[in-house]
C-alpha cells in the first residue's frame, strides 16, 4: 500500500489515545543570524498542541520498526490526527520526501541512532533515538560544515515518548544566504556528572536531490498599509516551509513587527497558515519583520494568493521602555502589560511583567533587555515565561539581570498591538 492510501486509511480510523502516551516538549533558544544585507532575529512561538501531532506523526511514519514494536499501541489515529496539524509534513510524507540514514554512534554507555533526515535549500531535520543511563544529560546539538565552521542555524528539538521508546526531532532553520553542505557533522554533548562529558559524531551526506530545493515566486508588490509601507519581495516555497520575504520602509513612523496572513491555494480550495510553532520569521535590525513563515503549498499545483487581514505596529518612539528602579517604573509599557515587580537583590534586577496572549494557547516573548546603546544582553539577563494557574491565556514574563546599574539598561518590546483590517487584501503569486 502506497504512503498516501495509508494515510487515508489510518485518518478514517478512530482510536482513543492511550495512557500509555507521554509527551514531552524541549526548546533550544533561538540564535542570532547576520548576514551582509541585514541581521535578522528568529521569532519563535511555542504551542504544545502542535508539537505534540508533530511528534506522533514523525514516529509512526519515519520509524517503522518504533510502529512495530508498539503494534499493541493503538496509535494509528494519533498518527492521522498529527498530520492533520503539520500540513507540510503531512505533505513531504505522503510524497516520500525524506532521506533513510540508518546512523549509530556508541560511547561511555551513550548510544544514538540517526535514523532518518528531511531537508531541503531552509531546513535540516534530523530524528533519532538514543540509549543512555539516567545520569547522562544532553547538554548540546551541534551542526557544522566540512571545513569546521558552525552552520548559522535557529536549533530546536523535540522529545516525546510512545510506549518505551523516546524519540527526538532536531530541527535546524538555515539562516540567510547559509547553505546545507555536502557534507555535515552532527553533534551530540552529554553531560555524564563530576565533570565529564561524552560527544558523538556523525559525518552525515544529505543526498543533492533534496538539498537545493526551492521554487522562488517573485512579487515585488508595495502596499500602504495603516499608514506605513511595506514591500512584498517574494515567496519561496520549500517542501517543510514557505517563506514570505517582506522590507519596511525605512522612513515609516511606526515598527512593523508582524502581518496576519495565509495563504491560500485556488485550485485545492486549501489554505496555508503562518507556522505555529519553532521559528516562525524573522526580523530586522529594527524589528520590523524580515520574513513571515506558513504552511508549505510546495507539492500542489494551482494559483497561489495571499491574504493579508491584519498588521501589527509599534510606534517607534514608544519600542524602548527605560528602565527606572528608583521610581519603580519602566516607560512605554505597551497596552495590557503589567508591571507587577521590579526589585534590586544582591545586585540582580527582577523584572515580572503580567500580559494576556495575543492569540488563544500561543507565548510571545514579551521583551529584551538591551543597554542604552540597544546591544542585547544574552549572556547576562534570563527571561522566563509561565502560565497564570486560573487563565490559560496570561502569562508572566520574569526577567533577570545580573550586575545592574540603574539608568543604564531598557526593554525593548516584542509585544505589539494588531490592527485588523476592515477588508483584507487579496495579492495574486505569480507563477514561476
Amino acid at each position: 500500500m502506497k504512503r498516501l492510501d495509508e494515510y487515508k486509511d489510518l485518518k478514517e480510523k478512530s482510536v482513543e489515545i492511550p495512557k500509555e502516551l507521554e509527551y514531552i516538549r524541549t526548546r533550544v533558544e533561538a540564535r542570532i543570524a547576520k548576514d551582509h544585507r541585514r541581521k535578522q532575529k528568529w521569532i519563535t512561538f511555542v504551542s504544545g498542541t502542535v508539537t505534540l501531532c508533530i511528534a506522533f506523526v514523525l514516529a509512526v511514519n519515519l520509524f517503522p520498526a518504533v510502529a512495530s514494536a508498539m503494534s499493541n499501541i493503538p496509535i494509528l489515529n494519533i498518527l492521522a490526527k498529527a498530520v492533520c496539524f503539520d500540513k507540510s509534513l503531512q505533505k513531504a510524507l505522503e510524497n516520500d520526501y525524506y532521506q533513510y540514514v540508518a546512523e549509530v554512534q556508541e560511547k561511555d554507555g551513550i548510544k544514538v541512532f540517526v535514523d532518518y533526515m528531511i531537508v531541503d535549500a531552509s531546513r535540516i531535520s534530523i530524528f533519532c533515538r538514543e540509549e543512555k543511563p539516567e545520569t547522562a544529560k544532553l547538554y548540546e546539538i551541534t551542526i557544522q560544515g566540512q571545513d569546521g565552521h558552525f552552520l548559522r542555524t535557529s536549533g530546536d528539538y523535540s522529545d516525546f515518548i510512545i510506549g518505551n521508546q523516546e524519540v527526538k526531532e532536531i530541527r535546524f532553520d538555515l539562516a540567510e544566504n547559509e547553505v546545507v553542505p555536502e557534507e555535515f557533522r552532527l553533534g551530540f554533548i552529554y553531560n555524564q556528572g563530576d565533570g565529564k562529558r561524552t560527544e558523538l559524531s556523525f559525518s552525515i551526506t544529505p543526498d543533492p536531490k533534496y538539498t537545493k530545493v526551492v521554487k522562488s515566486l517573485n512579487l515585488d508588490k508595495t502596499l500602504q498599509i495603516e499608514g506605513q509601507t511595506i514591500t512584498l519581495e517574494r515567496l519561496d516555497l520549500y517542501p517543510t516551509q514557505a517563506k514570505l520575504i517582506v522590507h519596511a520602509k525605512e522612513s515609516n513612523t511606526s515598527i512593523i513587527t508582524k502581518l496576519s496572513a495565509y495563504l491560500n491555494n485556488s485550485n485545492a480550495e486549501e489554505e496555508y497558515q503562518p507556522v505555529s510553532n519553532g521559528v516562525v520569521g524573522t526580523i530586522d535590525d529594527e524589528g520590523n519583520t524580515a520574513s513571515l513563515w506558513f504552511e508549505s503549498p510546495y507539492f500542489e499545483e494551482g494559483e497561489l494568493q495571499l491574504h493579508i487581514t491584519g498588521i501589527f505596529l509599534i510606534d517607534k518612539d514608544k519600542r524602548y521602555g527605560e528602565i527606572n528602579y528608583v521610581k519603580k517604573s519602566i516607560t512605554n509599557l505597551p497596552e495590557g502589560v503589567i508591571l507587577e515587580r521590579l526589585e534590586l537583590i544582591e545586585g540582580t534586577l527582577k523584572i515580572s511583567l503580567q500580559y494576556r496572549s495575543l492569540v488563544s494557547n500561543y507565548i510571545y516573548t514579551l521583551a529584551d533587555i538591551t543597554s542604552k546603546n540597544k546591544e542585547i544582553l544574552q549572556k547576562s539577563s534570563v527571561a522566563v515565561m509561565h502560565r497564570l494557574e486560573d487563565d490559560d491565556d496570561v502569562f508572566h514574563e520574569e526577567i533577570e539581570l545580573a550586575d545592574y546599574q540603574d539608568g543604564l539598561y531598557q526593554l525593548v518590546w516584542g509585544f505589539t498591538r494588531e490592527f485588523p483590517l476592515p477588508n483584507e487584501l487579496i495579492i495574486p503569486i505569480p507563477s514561476e
